[in-house]
């Protein structure tokens, strides 16, 4: 039988405590009363998706994707880690296995890899980011790019599902690599040829897998194959969470990825969470208006491309800067509540949830920060996905307090 929702949310929040991890309820400066996802009353787009949330397990019920997308925040996943177990347990309490969905190598990039999956590779590989000044390559969804101009080269990528305490371990059957267009290139996984399109190689297995071993082999050298990221799905999956964060991020940052639209339409998304602005605010020529204005373009953008997705805005969390909180953050969250209501945007108020100014100085004191007191320990994101959902729920499932 299935558990109840509200009491499932419980469950979930305890044993998310039994692994070490403070709750926000014992914590004073959390704002619960300011923990709200918020939308215009009648944002249709938002509805439209609660309504097919909240029918997800009903016979036929149409796969629903999610995309969180930001900075250095989300590229160590523990943040979006604590929020894809929690919803898939949420929606699906008695499965215990999901896809991965969209990840990238991030090994190969020489940068930090999520902690849920290992990656080793061969040959010699180059890299781009969508932090860097000048671009070599083109860039996709994931802001990096990976380029090799060996004959021969590989990667694997292995899901820790022995390591890591989450009930939801992670397999996939249909693996899908997004890569240049090459004449004469051939990629195997897991040993066998795999189907080859312009832009992407895809093969499906009867079976599902939590390893995937990837090898290119290319005749032409004089010009690098360049690689964009990948994408492991299940089958059976009805809920896909999407993360995709990159180290010093800003909304122009994703602005410069030339493949975006493609790939966006390939994760054909339901809902986009964008987390960013930790690095707009920090940069000494900081302009409020400048900003917005970037971060409205890309929204466009993103509406442009798939245009019944909704949109939600997360506000950084208060930070330190030169020794105090950066001033710079409350004029970035009126510029957030100004786009949401402009372009009728969800809302996700962290700044305000986590305490407002000063408050980074109080998780510091409750030992849920880095020693830099902009970035967060694993126990201090794990708190942040802990709020999110909450907040998520009591809008798109109609749970009350």
């Amino acid at each position: 039988m299935r558990l109840t929702r509200i009491n499932l949310l419980f469950g979930i929040f305890i044993s998310i405590q039994t692994l070490g991890q403070t709750s926000p309820d014992t914590l004073p400066f959390i704002q619960q009363d300011k923990n709200r996802l918020t939308y215009a009353p009648d944002n249709q787009l938002s509805q439209k998706l609660k309504k097919k949330l909240q029918n997800i397990n009903l016979p036929g019920a149409q796969k629903i994707n999610i995309l969180h997308l930001g900075d250095s925040h989300l590229q160590a996943a523990f943040l979006s880690e604590e929020i894809r177990q929690a919803l898939f347990l949420h929606y699906f309490p008695e499965d215990t296995l999901t896809e991965p969905g969209f990840i990238f190598p991030y090994t190969l990039a020489n940068t930090n890899n999520p902690f849920y999956y290992q990656v080793d590779f061969t040959g010699q590989w180059d890299t781009n980011k969508n932090t860097d000044d000048s671009l070599k390559y083109k860039l996709g969804i994931s802001g990096i790019t990976v380029a090799t101009n060996d004959t021969a080269a590989s990667f694997s990528v292995k899901m820790q599902n022995k390591n890591y305490p989450f009930p939801v371990k992670y397999y996939f059957n249909r693996i899908k690599i997004f890569h240049s267009a090459r004449p004469g290139i051939s990629v195997k996984i897991n040993g066998f040829y795999t189907q080859t399109e312009q832009n992407y190689s895809h093969i499906h297995f009867p079976e599902p897998c939590d390893s995937v071993n990837i090898e290119f082999t290319n005749p032409d050298t004089d010009k690098a194959l360049e690689v964009y990221g990948l994408k492991l799905e299940y089958h059976r999956n009805k809920l896909a969470y999407h993360t995709i964060g990159v180290n010093g991020a800003t909304a122009q940052s994703y602005l410069k990825c030339e493949l975006l639209p493609s790939q966006l339409i390939d994760l054909n998304p339901d809902l986009v969470i964008l987390s960013l602005g930790t690095n707009e605010t920090y940069n000494k020529n900081f302009s409020a208006l400048e900003n917005k204005l970037i971060l409205k373009d890309l929204i466009h953008q993103i509406k442009a491309i798939v245009p019944e997705v909704s949109v939600v805005l997360v506000s950084p969390g208060d930070h330190m800067k030169h020794e105090s909180s950066n001033p710079n953050l409350k004029l970035y969250r009126q510029t957030l509540i100004q786009i949401k209501d402009e372009l009728n945007t969800g809302f996700w108020d962290f700044y305000s949830v986590m305490g407002g100014d000063g408050a980074m100085l109080k998780w510091h004191q409750n030992n849920l920060t880095a020693s830099d007191k902009i970035h967060f320990k694993r126990a201090g994101y794990q708190l942040q996905g802990q709020l999110f959902v909450k907040a998520f729920l009591e809008f798109f499932d109609d749970k009350k307090r």
